[in-house]
């Protein structure tokens, strides 16, 4: 089922970068509107997209290397989810210092790093257990 729900995310994410980048923006920041991205974060969203998909599709080593990527993207989110917003903020905007996060936004992103790093280790529990 996780594997379902990535590849769909990953679809969504490489169909519709500019949609996807736009509904963050009004879900994340109390100012929408002040938020100018790099030129290149369309892109980068379809890209980070495609791989998702397609990593997810493939299995195997490709479809490991991506849950163990995310489970360690998940553990700083657990424990530093200011900090690791205003990373991506940093990296993904002109502008990060003028981008204000809605107050339960850290919350959510706490949340998914939980359910990033939970799927990782079942990923990770469920390969190794074979051997």
């Amino acid at each position: 089922m996780a594997r379902t729900l990535l590849v769909g995310l990953g679809i969504v994410m490489a169909l519709f970068p500019d949609r996807v980048t736009n509904w963050y923006q009004r879900v994340a920041f109390e100012n929408p509107e002040a938020a100018v991205g790099n030129s290149w974060l369309g892109s980068a969203v379809r890209i980070e997209g495609l791989l998702i998909a397609l990593c997810s599709l493939t299995g195997g080593r490709g479809y490991a290397w991506l849950l163990n990527l995310m489970g360690l993207a998940g553990g700083v989110a657990v424990l530093f989810p200011r900090q690791y917003l205003d990373w991506g903020a940093r990296v993904s905007y002109q502008n990060p210092e003028e981008i204000e996060w809605t107050g339960w936004f850290p919350t959510v992103a706490r949340g998914l790093g939980v359910c990033y790093v939970v799927g990782s280790l079942r990923d990770y529990r469920r390969r190794h257990s074979a051997d």
